[in-house]
């Protein structure tokens, strides 16, 4: 059985849910999807670290609900739950600086994420470690 506080790299029933809107039709709305997300989200952890240095958790603090809403809505739920950690760090600790461990996590798990997605939607070679499981 699937341990809930460490969640797999990807949700496979909320991907099967993504592809079933792109049934039947021309495009594939699920590579789009994708695609944005794996565009945008190193924009983000980028981001991250800048505001971090800058000492600015506000910002850090909406960098963390936004990726973690785009990680979620894929099913990338180890990755959503380290932005909720930051979003929640953010707005209790004084020192961004304290952060910065966090959001290498968060971008390491990324690479996970991306990995996992290119192999399993985009037609990439496996990765090793790519971990696609449903929900218990």
């Amino acid at each position: 059985m699937h341990n809930p506080s460490n969640p797999p790299t990807l949700d496979g029933e909320m991907l099967r849910s993504w592809q079933s809107l792109s049934q039947g039709s021309d495009d594939d709305f699920l590579a789009e999807v994708i695609g944005l997300f794996l565009e945008g989200s190193p924009i983000m952890i980028e981001q991250m670290k800048g505001e971090c240095a800058a000492g600015d958790s506000i910002a850090l603090r909406k960098l963390g609900h936004k990726l973690r809403g785009s990680a979620a809505n894929l099913g990338a739920l180890a990755l959503a739950q380290l932005c909720f950690d930051l979003e929640t760090r953010a707005g209790a600790e004084t020192e961004t600086a304290q952060l910065s461990p966090l959001i290498a996590k968060i971008e390491s798990e990324f690479g996970a994420v991306r990995a996992c997605l290119e192999t399993q939607y985009l037609g990439k070679p496996p990765t090793p470690g790519c971990e696609l499981r449903a929900r218990d």
